[in-house]
Parts: C-alpha cells; structure tokens; sequence
C-alpha cells in the first residue's frame, strides 16, 4: 500500500513554493535561515507572532492565510511535501540564487491610466504618538497617482512614514496608500488615529494591527520590537495600509 504525504500543518509552504521562492530567499527576507523556514512549514516549529507577521509580509498575504489548511487556499495548488527535486530546479533558475528572486510579471499601468487625484495628508509616525501625524484634509502636501487598487475608492489617501520604528518594513520617507474602506484583519499594517484630548488634533501612527479588546487596541511595532496599547475610547479609526500587491493586483 502506498502511503500519502503527511497533510501540511499550515500553508506556508504551499504559498512560498506558489510563488516560486526558495527556503534560503524566504529565511533571508525575515531575517533566518533555510533550516527554520523548513521547520516552520512542517510544524516542528511553531508559528507564533515572531514569524507570522514578517512571513505574511515577505509574502504578501495575510496571517489568516498562513494559518490556514492549503486545501482552502483557492489559488495556490498543493504540492507534494518532499518535492526536494522542484526545490534545487527554481534555486538553480537565472535570477533566482541566495540574493535575488524572480519578479512577478505583473504590468506596470501607464501614467495617463492612474490620475493624480490621491491626497498626501502628511506623515505617519513611526514612534507613537507625539510628533505623529496631524490629521488635517485641509492641509494637503501633495497629490501622487491613484494606483490600480485605488480606481473608485472614496476619501482614499497617503502618508510618508516618520522614523525609523517600522524599519525596514517601512522606512522613514516611504510613501504609503491607505484604503479606508477595507477592513484591516489582525496582521496587517493600519494607520491608527487618535485624539487624546477633546481639543487635540488627530494624530495617526503606523504599525501592526496585533489585538483588538473591549478597551484597547494594540499595534506592534518592529525596531525596537514593541507592542502600543492605545485606549479605545481614544480611537477615531484604523486603516488599511495596502501592500505592493494589493496595490497593483498581484
């Protein structure tokens, strides 16, 4: 009788191998090695916030997805789990090598086919909260172009990012789109605004949606690596920062 490959315990592997990335590239995008990456995808390591949060980003999709059996990932065909042979094929591929991997071949839009209608309402800090951003439509530094992603989306907006406490995710100067209209899943990058006084201006920070309580909402940050709770009745709203690949329907 022939026995089955043990059923995968997450879908990390199912995910990094849809996108044709190696266990070398993946461990140094988050910062470890092939040994680790390996271990995590087979269970003997577990999943916890230290490596779901990057992992998701390095491969642009949420924790949930991670998580979840790949049988229920629509999109991303299982593989066999000791496909080694397929491994060394995509490593020994031009391009794909211990330092660079393949990118998706993904059409960038014109210029002319993303108008130049989306506000900069300022920066974001990364350091929360005073010096962040100051909420203020009146106030528009800049327009840039509406990405794909963006094409209808009412009160649409970006940021640059302040300080460096997101690094390298997101580095000081980086420009950042906001969706206000797609909920954030725990996760994802948000901007948090907050009013802390009845006569204070609203204030908006970046970071890592982790938890959400009946009287708190907590960001992660990542240099320092740190959790900001952030009372709830001070909260005006939390945003949607959307990846690369949201952005341009990858």
């Amino acid at each position: 009788m022939t026995e089955s490959a043990p059923k995968a315990p997450n879908s990390l592997r199912a995910i990094r191998r849809a996108r044709e990335i190696t266990l070398e590239q993946l461990g140094e995008m988050v910062g470890t090695d092939p040994s680790t990456i390996n271990k995590l995808e087979r269970g003997r390591m577990r999943l916890n916030e230290r490596w779901l949060l990057p992992l998701a980003k390095a491969l642009g999709v949420s924790v949930d997805d991670i998580l979840a059996s790949p049988e229920d990932m629509p999109g991303i065909v299982p593989h066999d789990m000791h496909d080694a042979h397929r491994e060394r094929e995509i490593a020994r591929q031009p391009g794909i090598g211990s330092d660079s991997f393949r990118p998706a071949a993904v059409p960038v839009p014109a210029p002319q086919d993303m108008p130049n209608d989306v506000p900069v309402l300022g920066t974001a800090a990364g350091s929360h909260l005073r010096g962040a951003f100051q909420m203020d439509e009146a106030n528009i530094v800049d327009w840039v172009r509406r990405p794909p992603a963006l094409t209808g989306a009412k009160k649409a907006y970006a940021l640059y990012v302040e300080g460096s406490s997101m690094a390298p995710e997101h580095n000081a100067g980086d420009l950042r789109f906001v969706h206000p209209g797609r909920p954030p899943r725990i996760g994802d990058t948000v901007i948090v605004q907050v009013r802390v006084g009845a006569n204070e201006p609203i204030e908006a920070s970046i970071g890592h949606y982790l938890k959400k309580t009946p009287t708190m909402i907590v960001i992660g940050k990542l240099n320092p690596e740190a959790q900001v709770q952030l009372k709830l009745d001070t909260v005006i709203d939390i945003h949607k920062v959307l990846t690369m690949n949201e952005l341009f329907g990858v």
